[in-house]
């Protein structure tokens, strides 16, 4: 095996079955980025930054930007488990890179809030990044865009409340992602988008978080959901 054949290798992937008109469909992703300060009108990033500013997150040095995680955190539904209460999602479009073409699911970029004060690369790094199980092709969406719907709902305890609300025409086109990314991304790069403002400013942990993608008449072309699960501490042993 050549040098370039054993480091392909031992690049970690992972290969996910996604639904697409019907039919099962196997991805093996190779690369993940994730776009962080993606809007297209720069009042709504700054309004994305000063929520995260709550939080203790710091500025940032330039906008848009691009953070590499493992592909290995990808999973589609399920649960997530974390380690504090502190940890969020975030609903954002995501492209699946093939060799012959370009599809679209949905995902919540699950974000660590209380390592994002001190490193947002890393935060980007430590929890599971969730898909929708359906997918399109890039090209069939593209002529309706800007008129999709992305709307995210969280439930802490008293009911699903809407989280984010809004359309695709307030993210960065999906052909300005992908060439922010570069000419040659490769088949099985992963890209999500960057997200929508959370209504009201108030990002927030919660055990529960739902997003839904919506076609312009209203109909549903992608779903995901999936529980937050904060591990309990290890019971020390008694030392007596």
């Amino acid at each position: 095996m050549s040098g370039e054949g054993m480091d392909a290798a031992r690049r970690p992937s992972r290969t996910l079955t996604f639904d697409h008109g019907g039919t099962p469909k196997r991805f093996t992703a190779r690369r993940l980025l994730a776009g962080g300060y993606t809007g297209r009108d720069p009042a709504a990033v700054e309004e994305h930054i000063a929520e995260l500013a709550l939080l203790g997150v710091p500025r940032p040095d330039h906008v848009p930007w691009i953070f590499v995680a493992d592909p290995r955190v990808l999973q589609v539904d399920g649960t997530v488990w974390a380690y504090d209460g502190t940890s969020s999602g975030e609903a954002e479009y995501v492209l699946l890179i093939g060799r012959d073409d370009v599809f679209v699911c949905i995902g919540s970029d699950h974000t660590d809030r209380g390592l994002e004060s001190l490193s947002i690369e890393k935060s980007k790094q430590v929890y599971p990044k969730i898909l929708s199980r359906q997918t399109w092709r890039l090209d069939d969406l593209l002529p309706r865009w800007d008129g999709l719907r992305l709307r995210s709902r969280v439930d802490d305890g008293g009911g699903l409340t809407d989280y984010q609300d809004g359309t695709f025409a307030q993210l960065m086109r999906p052909e300005r992602l992908l060439d922010l990314i570069g000419p040659d991304p490769g088949a099985g790069t992963v890209v999500f988008s960057g997200t929508l403002p959370v209504l009201g400013g108030n990002v927030r942990p919660a055990p529960r978080f739902e997003a839904e993608l919506f076609d312009t008449d209203g109909s549903s072309l992608a779903t995901l959901a999936y529980d937050v699960v904060v591990l309990q501490p290890q019971v020390q042993p008694d030392e007596r």
